[in-house]
């Protein structure tokens, strides 16, 4: 299927996603008595927001040079047009809690960023289909399934007065489905993407423990290694940098919630038994087809146990399912096992008939 016809599927979809998001979002409602700002893009901006979010830059940095570089009578003409729009106006003002327009250039900017980024996680999942999923032959059924997983980035959220979403949530998913892929096929733009990565928010350092578990077992240690050091020797700066402008949480603040998370925990393993069934007869049958998973989906899997081990010690357990950095190799490894006797049953019908 042509790139012309791709697309516009997938721009349709980003801006549903994006909207959606949007919406239930509301990144910039007013915070909880007592609370800063958590998720608010203008308080990420302007340094106001909660550590450790204010340490995650890259989007609201990257919407602030954006909206600088739109001339301010563009800008000024968007904002007179928005207000000829009541519909339009009064979600934006009401719903989304955009009150000051003077803030309308940096949140348009970043929400045009959260569409490009959620575009490129489109294209990124389909080129991961194509690679890890020869079952899924058919164009149209690619394009099909990138559209679903990618409609998938709006999981994780729950309820909205309860979790936040956060900004730079969706272009992180952006960065660590293509940084998989650059790791997979060796690209030389590995590394530059990971410093975007780096600068986005601290879990890339969890991608330099999956560079290191292509140099076990991969058959280019040197170029593994090398990547692996260079990235953490990026993350190093680029974290230094960050945190010597935003200092970051005491280490006892970061576990605050240790003792609630193991109660969860008890509660959940006495009352809802079945949704750990359910997740421990996937990972049962991942464990039996171990041999025959795809080196990049085994190497992947090192991103689990890092982001639960993050969720424990440094947030409420049951956020561990709003890390959107875990979708596409979760999404891929349940496809994958799904299609996998297809594949099987395929291969052996081939080479009946070679």
């Amino acid at each position: 299927m042509p790139l012309s016809m791709r697309l516009p599927v997938y721009v349709v979809v980003a801006l549903v996603v994006t909207i959606l998001w949007g919406n239930w979002a509301e990144t910039e409602r007013p915070p909880k008595p007592g609370l800063g700002p958590r998720h608010s893009i203008v308080g990420i901006a302007n340094g106001t927001a909660e550590s450790p979010f204010v340490q995650r830059r890259l989007l609201a940095d990257s919407a602030r040079v954006l909206a600088w570089l739109v001339p301010s009578r563009i800008w000024d003409g968007i904002t007179s047009t928005i207000d000829r729009v009541p519909p339009i106006s009064w979600r934006l003002r009401n719903s989304w809690h955009w009150n000051d327009t003077g803030n309308w250039p940096l949140l348009i900017s970043a929400m045009f960023l959260i569409f490009a980024a959620v575009v490129g996680f489109a294209f990124a999942a389909e080129r991961s289909i194509v690679y890890y999923l020869p079952a899924v032959r058919r164009p149209s059924l690619v394009v099909l399934l990138a559209c679903a997983f990618t409609m998938g980035l709006l999981g994780g959220g729950d309820d909205p007065n309860h979790y936040y979403w956060y900004p730079y949530d969706l272009p992180n998913a952006c960065l660590f489905a293509w940084l998989l892929i650059a790791m997979e096929l060796k690209k030389w733009w590995q590394l530059p993407l990971f410093a975007l990565a780096a600068y986005s928010k601290e879990t890339s350092a969890f991608l330099i423990l999956v560079q290191l578990a292509y140099a076990v077992g991969g058959r280019d240690r040197r170029w593994d290694l090398l990547n692996a050091a260079g990235a953490a020797l990026i993350y190093a700066i680029v974290q230094a940098v960050i945190l010597a402008h935003y200092p970051p949480m005491a280490v006892g603040e970061r576990l605050f919630a240790v003792e609630r998370n193991v109660r969860l925990l008890e509660w959940h393993l006495l009352f809802s038994f079945w949704k750990f069934a359910i997740v421990l007869s996937v990972l049962f049958r991942i464990a039996v087809l171990w041999r025959q998973l795809p080196a990049g989906l085994r190497n992947a899997m090192v991103l689990f146990p890092c982001f639960l081990f993050a969720a424990f010690f440094g947030a409420w357990i049951e956020e561990f399912r709003q890390y959107t950095e875990l979708w596409l190799p979760t999404a891929l490894l349940l496809a994958w096992v799904s299609t996998y006797d297809l594949t099987a049953r395929s291969q052996t019908v081939s080479a009946g008939r070679g």
